[in-house]
Order: structure tokens, then sequence, then C-alpha cells
């Protein structure tokens, strides 16, 4: 069962899912952010050659839309999808949306009702059954990870005040001033808990009184009565034997920002990130290539397969990513190894879609951008308490 762990590193809260002995993933919380707030921006610039225009968020931020297809001085709502970085303004979405525990209500989509690749064929069905009788949103749905697995009646509650969200977001943003702020998202620290599948959950543990106090009043506190019985939230509390210290955090930290990754077989995968991209090699280590039957070749290059859908998850990378595999000379084992990969991927919930394996052996994946990655957030430092 996975635990969640709240602690401090630097002032920031820093949020680390682990599975036994295993780290899933880390996410550092600074800084305000704007990333999925609604508000009433003002339309500056439009760029034609660009086909996007430059929106004004308030005095002194505006950020970058991708469509000219608006009137300057115009006041519209917008969203925030993803934080500025350098010389990069904000950018910017008209396709609006809120998301809760069990559901995301947009105001357009191209189909009417979606679901989460977490969810199984059966979890599908069960909720396709409850839709039939309950009121249509009026606006498209997707279903989370954790819909299935709750009373309906818990769902519906909160279409319905998604939907009065959306509603008054629309009707009454032309009544609000510019930079006007329509809707605020919960804190990233509670949306990422929200990600959390709540039958995969046994524990959120911290030791900071003001997260503690955070995680009950907004995410714990409005859990169903059954997993509120189930989930533990325990406030840490040892000052000879820190939090940090009793879950091992500085060790799984610092082998999570490594560049190299040793695998159960003696061979190791080095992981190089560049803002282009990130190139993987597998390295066969203690074992001697020129002496390895392919049989074995094979063997190590899935182990690494396994490993590489992990630590694509585990350190949030984005973008496209190259896979340099140990060579092999029988097209049924590259075969063989391609479809490994991609059921790793799947089973690792990495959001990484393979591409291409070239005739050189090089194989290229991409994964969409969701906030920083694990380098990003650390930079060159490394886990110290405080």
């Amino acid at each position: 069962m996975m635990r969640a762990i709240v602690t401090r590193y630097k002032g920031k809260s820093l949020l680390s899912l682990k599975d036994g002995e295993s780290f899933l993933s880390f996410r550092l919380y600074g800084e305000d952010s704007l990333t999925g707030s609604i508000i009433n921006g003002r339309v500056e610039k439009r760029i034609e050659n660009l086909n996007a225009c430059f929106v004004r968020l308030c005095d002194r931020e505006y950020g970058y839309l991708p469509t000219s297809d608006i009137k300057a001085s115009s006041t519209i709502p917008v969203q925030v999808v993803k934080e500025g970085k350098g010389d990069k303004k904000p950018l910017l979405t008209r396709q609006l949306s809120i998301a809760g525990r069990y559901i995301v209500i947009f105001k357009d989509a191209d189909k009417p009702v979606l679901f989460s690749r977490r969810i199984s064929a059966q979890g599908r069905q069960r909720i396709e059954e409850e839709l039939k009788n309950i009121k249509p949103a009026g606006y498209p749905l997707l279903f989370r990870a954790n819909s299935p697995g709750v009373d309906f009646s818990l769902v519906s509650e909160e279409i319905r005040e998604l939907t009065g969200l959306m509603d008054n977001i629309l009707s009454f943003y032309d009544k609000r001033p510019d930079y006007f702020v329509l809707y605020s998202p919960p804190d990233a620290l509670i949306r990422d808990l929200n990600d959390i599948k709540l039958d995969e959950l046994d524990e959120i543990i911290t030791d900071s009184g003001e997260d503690y106090q955070l995680i009950k009043r907004e995410y714990y506190d409005t859990l169903p009565e059954e997993y509120k019985n189930r989930i533990r939230l325990t406030l840490y509390r040892d000052e000879l034997l820190p939090l940090s210290v009793l879950v091992n955090l500085k060790a799984g930290l610092e082998r999570a920002l490594g560049k190299r990754v040793w695998l159960k077989s003696g061979s190791y995968i080095v992981i190089e990130q560049t803002e282009a991209l990130t190139a993987i090699d597998i390295n066969s280590g203690k074992n001697e290539t020129r002496s390895l039957k392919e049989d074995n070749i094979l063997r190590i290059n899935e182990e690494a397969a396994k490993e590489i859908a992990r630590q694509i998850k585990l350190r949030n990378l984005s973008g496209i990513i190259i896979i340099d595999f140990i060579n092999m000379s029988k097209e049924k084992n590259s075969e063989r190894l391609i479809k490994s990969l991609k059921k790793a991927l799947k089973e690792e919930n990495s959001g990484a879609v393979f591409m291409d394996m070239t005739k050189l052996g090089l194989v290229e994946l991409t994964r969409k951008r969701e906030g920083k990655s694990l380098a990003e957030m650390f930079g060159e430092s490394r886990f110290s308490e405080g």
C-alpha cells in the first residue's frame, strides 16, 4: 500500500509517495502559483503571424494565448495552463476546466463524457449506467480514477457543485472588472492528493503542523467515511528521529536525482536531461557485452525498459525521450522489447507515448509536460533537513 509523506524542504512543502521501500514520486511546493486559475484577462495585442495574442492578467503580468481570433482590448475569461519560466510568459487557454476529486468539468470538449485511463472497462460501464439516472450536467465531464470506487451520490454531488461554479463563471464574467479572479483552484498539495487512488492509499504522515491542518481540513475531512476509517492521517512528532530520517528520504531523493540507476542484473541506465530532450542509455555494467548471448541482452533490455517506465514518472520527464538500448541482431527480439516497453509504460501509468524505433535501435518516446521535472524542482541541490 502507498504512503504519502509530507515534510519540509528549505521552507517549502515536499510530498513524497512511497510504496514499501520504493519512492514513486516527489513534488515540491513553493511560491503561490496561478496554474489552474481562471481570470478575466484583457487582450493586449494580437500576433497574426503566430496565431496568438497576449492577454494581461494583472498590472504586472500577462500571458500567451494560442489564438488570434479575438479582438484587441476584449475582456475574456482565460485559464492559466502553465507558469511562465524565464522569458516565457504563462500559457493560457480558453478551454476552461474545473477539477474535483471525482470529476473534471469542461466548458466544452470533443466528447460529452470522458474517462481517466486508470478506470477499468467495468468501472466505465458502471458510471455510464449511473449517468442514466441523473440530470445531465450541461457540460462535458471527465471521470477521474476515484469516481468508480465510491457511492455515486458523492460523484453526483460534485457534478452539481462544479456545474454551479462553471455556470457562475460563464454567466457573470462580463460583469466583473478586468483581472478579476473568477476561480482559484485548491492548494496544489491538495490537488495532488486528490490524484491518488483512494484504494491504493494507506497513510498520510506529516511533521508540519501547518500542512497537517490543511490536509485535514481540505482533504481528509471530506473523504467518504469508509476511507476515513482505512486511511490514517498522522502528525509525526519525534525530535530524536526526524520524519525524513525515518523514511530514508535523503537517500531516496538522491537516487532519484542521480544520473545512474543500477539494475538487479548488474547493468545500469544513464539518464541525461537537456533543454531539447532526455537521453537514456543502457549499459551492460558488470556484464561483458561481447560475451553475452542475445537472450541475455534481451533480458537486460527488458529489465531496463521496466525501470525506465518507473523513472519517467518518478522524475516527471517530459518532451522527447530517446532510449539507446543494447543492440540486438534479431528482429523478433526488438519487437518483443518494444512490446515489453509499452506494457511497462502502461502499467506505471507513466503518460509516455511510444513513437518509433529507428534502424539504429534508438527508441523515441514523448510525454506531455505536467509541471516541473524533478531536476528542475531541486536543481543541483540535495536534500537537507529544514
